[in-house]
Parts: structure tokens; C-alpha cells; sequence
């Protein structure tokens, strides 16, 4: 496998920990180490005995890591930089460090560890040259030093902690640790005697490098990038200066310019001046998905910058392309979010700009966003700071509804039912919030919800079992599909148009249903359904209006009209196909029968009263053919 990609160009969220132990003789054997065993080869005895008295589940350590000393003393470091071969990269170089560990009992080993995007790959030799110059037993691409001498300090365990504290072999890699320079700044800050300094000769080396097309490194930004992460303010400064002119504006891989990166990572004050001092720096400026520098801030829980944006006039409304606001994206966060709200509500509050129950276009407040994430612990501290519970949105849902289809567990269910002064605004809305809660994924949950709604008196036993939420069930299904064409219901494949024929009290779901769609209206068949359905008096014209053809039979040549002689509950709905000059009222079926036979077998006793509307119907001036069949669209 040959990793020597170029490392700054995309991510990947999945990242591994690949391990070369004998680079020198067997250098394409690979061996993948888990983040659990990582975790378990990182325990002392100590840890282990106490982990192993509570009981807990210990993963085994690798084999492949049973050998390695903890204990091995990194004396040196040195970086290099490799040609990634890619000439349409702008001359785009790979960076990794090579270090030297001394064991008492296993001796000196040599080691490079490098980032890709697929993965972070170490390697071990007793050859320095074959970790240096090589990659998977390949030769690397003109390598080249850029610092040397470097003097390590600490444990080849203290190494692995590194990488295992910082995420770096987790499924949820950090943007910040997303490029292989950035990942060498962290090692080299962490593992060097040079940790607390600004390291200038490093980066001087690194820019001038034959190797770098310095034009595409300052235009994506990496050096000002990795200076921002790292709160080095001098660096910083530096390339925001002749000679580099770093332009703060640009994104990086994940459209966030510079001031929102510092919001984000920054931990040090001046770097905000440095970057709003910029004459192209706005303090609002938004991003391709409408986020500012305060939106990155409050996503990232950095409390620093929170405070230093507002200080210095962010305005805390702007909504985002998603329409959430900064204190919306604060409502996500379980562990730290509270302490960023009250800050958010306080300017809030202090310029006249609104309140906690602020409503984006869709009618969405804070705490219907808490109760989208399930998140108890923000909901319960933002009614506390007066969140309406009984706040609707644009489609009529409370943060109650929102959290019945979305809820973890029952804690946020409570938390909201506790809060509820008004219960009359969910009885008069029962079978809305029943379906949403008959929607959870989870079954068992859902069960929960429903029995915890009845138990407060919100709905009734009888409400839960009927007809109606299992008719909401679906309209907020068809509300929130894109185009449903193609898809199909229950076990006989029933489309949303035959769904929506039997579950329509009015004519807006048909309406819904056939613009999110395209049907055949003359399948197998709307009308049919809408027999059965919830109100076939108004749902059969309606259909028969939109170009439903009411003489169109099913595979067995059942028309519309057969079936409706058949279940009619009442005779309006036979009246309703009689009544329209374009029904063929003598049409067959496959075995020869006519709506006049299929009335004498009514469901609901209204066989011979039927049968004489039809008898009436043709001695009347009704479009007769003769006795054909129906026609058919087979399906």
C-alpha cells in the first residue's frame, strides 16, 4: 500500500493508526491499532488492577505492541520533508518525523511517524535510513531535512498518550489536526525540549523549502492555519506582514476563514486583534454556509472567544444558512453550552436584541433545537431563563412534538412534561403529538412516549390506537421526503398516492402528495383506496378532478365504481361515480361481473338501495358502452 499522499487537501473521518514493526525486514507488514487498544496498551499495572477490581471490560493489548518497552527514552528528533510526486499539487511536499528511542532492554530503535489522509502510520528499524528513506519499503520522493537535533524528551508511551489524547486514531478526527504539518507541530510542540517555545526556524525551513510552492502554501492558508491553532501570536503577526501577506479572508478545507479558526482554537486574545486589525476583516463576516466568527465560537464551546467577539460588537442574531442562530448552535452542546447561552442571552438582553424564545423562519426557538439533540440538560436550563415550552413552530409543533420523535431516552420527555402549565395546547393536539412519538426509531421508546402522554392526561388510550395519528404518521412522513416517486409502503407496496387516497380528510395531502411526486393516477388505484379511506366525499372528486380515470380496473378488472357498490358505508359514495357522465356504469370485471352484482354482496346492509340507484342509472341518459370490460393498467 502506498501511503505517500499529499496531506492537506480533504480528510478522512475514519482515520487508523497503522503500525510497521520491522520496517527493516518485513516493511509492508501493517498491523492496524484499535483506539481500544491503544487505550489498553497505554494502563500500568496500577490502572489495571483497579480497572480489573470494578469489573470492567479491559480489551486486550495487540500482540504486535507487546513488545515495545513503554518505558524506551526518545533522545532525538528530527523532521523531514518528502516530494508527494503530484506535480498538479503545486509542487506539494509531505512532512514527517523521524526519532530515536533508547531501551535498556531492547536497545536504540529508529521510528517515523507521519500523517496521510487515509492514516497515521508508524514505522520501526534499527536503521535509521529505513523509516527515513522509506515508506512501506518504497523509496520516498527526494527527501530532505528540515530540522535536526532536536532534543526529545519522554516515553515512547507518552507518544502513543499523545496521539491517543488528542483523538488523533478516533473516528471523529479533528479539523485542527486534519494536515500532515499540523500533526508534525503537534508532536514536535509536545515531544521536544522546544514545547513552550515559537518555533521560527522550523517554519523558515519549512517556507524555504525548494519543494514548497510557497504561492500555493500562503494561498491555502496552511502556515497561517496551523500558527492560528496553536495560538502562536508572533507567528501569526508574522505572516499577516510583508513579506508573506497571508490573506485571512481565504477558507480553509472546511470553508472557515481565519478569525473563525482563532474562534474556534485561539486561546490567546491578541490574535483576534492581529486578525480584525486586517483591512479586509469584518467581525461578521460569514462563511459559505452563513456562519461567523461567533457561530465557530460557540460550536467549539471557547469561552475566550466568545466573550471577545461580543466585547467587540458581534452581533449574536445572524442566522446561518441552516437558520440557526449562534444561541440555536449553542443549544447542541451538553457538557459547557450553559455557560456560552448565558452569555449569548446576556448581550442579548443588554442591546434590546430579543430573548430566549427567539424564532428563526421556521418558527424554531432554542429550546426546540435542545429538544432536537435530546438534550435534557439545555432544555432544562434554558426554561429556567423563561423558554415557552408551549412555543409553536411553522408546522404547529411544540419543542414536545420535537423531542417525541427525537428523543434518546425519557429524560427529555419529562423534562418538558414537568414544565407544561398549559395542557390544553397538547389535548386539542393529540394526534399530532402521538404521532410524533409513534415516529421515534426507537420501538420501545416510542411505547415509552405514548404511555407517558396518556399518563399526564395529554391523550387518551383511545386516541393513541385510532386511525387519525396513524393518518398524521404519514403526512409528516410525505412533509418531509423530497420526492417520493419512487417509494412504497406496508407489505402489498402501496404508493404515497394510495396512501393518501385512504388517509386524506382534505384535499391539501392529495395536493402534497402529487407535487412531491410523480404518479400514475390511473395505477392501481387511488380511487380504489379512497373508498376506505378517512372522507371519499371529498377525496374521490378531488382525485377524479386531478385526471383520475374512474373506469381504470385493477389487475382483476375491479373498477372504482365495483368496489364502491361493494364498501360504500353510505350511498353518496356510489352516487358521487354515478353522478359523473364519465363512469361506464355496466363495465366487468375479469369474471364477468357488474357493479349491479357486486351491490347485492355491501358490506354494511345497503345492497338493494344501491342496486336501484344503479337500475335507475340506466334507464337514465348516463354515458352507456355496452358490456365491456373494464380497462386496466396492470402493475
Amino acid at each position: 500500500m502506498n501511503h505517500a499522499h499529499a496531506c492537506w487537501y480533504g480528510r478522512n473521518d475514519e482515520q487508523k493508526l497503522l503500525f510497521v514493526p520491522d520496517a527493516d525486514n518485513e516493511p509492508d507488514v501493517e498491523h492496524e491499532i484499535s483506539e481500544p487498544g491503544l487505550f489498553r496498551f497505554l494502563f500500568d499495572e496500577e490502572t489495571l488492577e483497579i480497572l480489573e477490581y470494578t469489573g470492567a471490560d479491559i480489551p486486550d493489548t495487540p500482540d504486535v505492541l507487546k513488545d515495545i518497552d513503554k518505558e524506551s527514552k526518545i533522545k532525538e528528533f528530527e523532521i523531514h520533508q518528502s516530494s508527494t510526486g503530484k506535480v498538479d499539487a503545486g509542487g506539494a511536499i509531505h512532512t514527517f518525523v523521524v526519532f530515536k528511542t533508547a531501551s535498556q532492554t531492547d536497545g536504540d530503535d529508529w521510528w517515523s511517524l507521519e500523517k496521510n489522509l487515509e492514516c497515521i502510520i508508524l514505522q520501526r528499524s534499527g536503521n535509521k535510513n529505513d523509516v527515513k528513506r522509506k515508506l512501506d519499503g518504497a523509496e520516498r520522493i527526494k527527501v530532505k531535512p528540515i530540522k535536526e537535533n532536536l532534543k526529545g524528551k519522554g516515553t515512547i508511551q507518552d507518544l502513543l498518550a499523545l496521539l491517543w489524547a488528542h483523538q488523533i486514531v478516533a473516528e471523529n478526527l479533528d479539523a485542527d489536526d486534519s494536515n500532515c504539518q499540523t500533526f508534525v507541530t503537534l508532536v514536535i510542540k509536545r515531544m521536544t525540549g522546544y514545547e513552550n517555545e515559537e518555533n521560527t526556524d522550523l517554519v523558515d525551513a519549512l517556507m524555504e523549502s525548494e519543494e514548497l510552492d510557497i504561492d500555493v502554501f500562503l494561498r491555502e492558508g496552511i502556515a497561517l492555519n496551523n500558527a492560528i491553532t496553536f495560538s502562536k501570536t508572533k507567528m501569526v503577526e508574522h505572516f499577516l506582514k510583508p513579506l508573506y501577506n497571508a490573506d485571512p479572508t481565504i477558507g480553509d478545507e472546511n470553508g472557515m476563514n481565519k478569525l473563525q479558526i482563532a474562534a474556534m482554537y485561539a486561546t490567546k486574545t491578541e490574535i483576534f486583534d492581529l486578525l480584525l486589525a486586517h483591512d479586509k476583516v469584518n467581525i461578521d463576516d460569514v462563511n459559505e454556509s452563513g456562519q461567523t466568527a461567533l457561530h465557530a465560537a460557540v460550536s467549539a464551546c471557547n469561552a475566550i472567544a466568545v466573550k471577545y467577539l461580543i466585547n467587540k460588537g458581534a452581533h449574536p442574531n445572524i442566522i446561518d444558512k441552516k437558520s440557526m442562530s449562534p444561541l440555536h448552535v449553542a443549544t447542541w452542546e451538553r457538557v459547557h453550552g450553559n455557560a456560552i447561552i448565558d452569555l449569548l442571552l446576556e448581550v442579548k438582553k443588554v442591546k434590546g436584541l430579543g430573548d430566549v424564545n427567539d424564532q428563526n423562519e421556521q418558527g424554531v426557538t432554542a429550546l426546540h433545537y435542545a429538544a432536537f439533540k435530546s438534550n435534557e440538560i439545555t432544555a432544562e436550563h434554558l426554561i429556567q431563563k423563561g423558554a415557552d415550552v408551549n412555543r409553536l413552530d411553522i408546522d404547529g409543533h411544540t419543542p414536545l412534538h420535537v423531542a417525541a420523535t427525537l428523543a434518546k431516552d425519557m429524560k427529555i420527555i419529562d423534562v418538558l412534561l414537568k414544565n407544561i402549565e398549559d395542557e390544553a395546547i397538547f389535548k386539542n393536539d393529540a394526534t399530532a403529538i402521538l404521532a410524533c412519538a409513534k415516529m421515534n426509531k426507537n420501538e420501545l421508546l416510542a411505547h415509552q412516549i405514548v404511555a407517558r402522554l396518556v399518563e399526564k392526561g395529554i391523550a387518551s388510550i383511545e386516541e393513541s390506537q385510532s386511525a387519525e395519528v396513524d393518518a398524521e404518521m404519514f403526512r409528516m412522513t410525505i412533509k418531509s421526503r423530497v420526492n417520493i416517486s419512487t417509494e412504497t409502503y406496508n407489505e402489498i407496496g402501496m404508493n404515497a398516492l394510495h396512501l393518501a387516497s385512504i388517509y386524506a380528510k382534505t384535499t391539501d395531502l392529495i395536493d402534497d402528495v402529487l407535487e412531491k411526486g410523480e404518479f400514475d393516477i390511473n395505477g392501481n388505484t387511488p380511487l380504489h383506496y379512497a373508498i376506505e379511506g378517512m372522507n371519499p366525499s371529498i377525496i374521490i372528486p378531488h382525485l377524479i378532478l386531478k385526471g383520475a380515470n374512474p373506469n381504470v380496473g385493477n389487475k382483476n378488472g375491479v373498477t372504482p365504481l365495483h368496489k364502491a357498490t361493494t364498501f360504500a358505508k353510505d350511498v353518496h359514495v356510489v352516487e358521487l361515480f354515478l353522478n359523473n357522465p364519465d363512469v361506464e356504469v355496466n363495465l366487468m370485471d375479469d369474471d364477468g361481473r357488474t357493479a349491479l352484482d357486486y351491490a347485492m354482496n355491501n358490506k354494511h346492509g345497503l345492497g338493494e338501495r344501491i342496486a336501484n340507484l344503479l337500475r335507475e342509472s340506466r334507464r337514465g341518459n348516463r354515458k352507456q358502452t355496452g358490456c365491456s370490460r373494464g380497462s386496466r393498467s396492470r402493475h
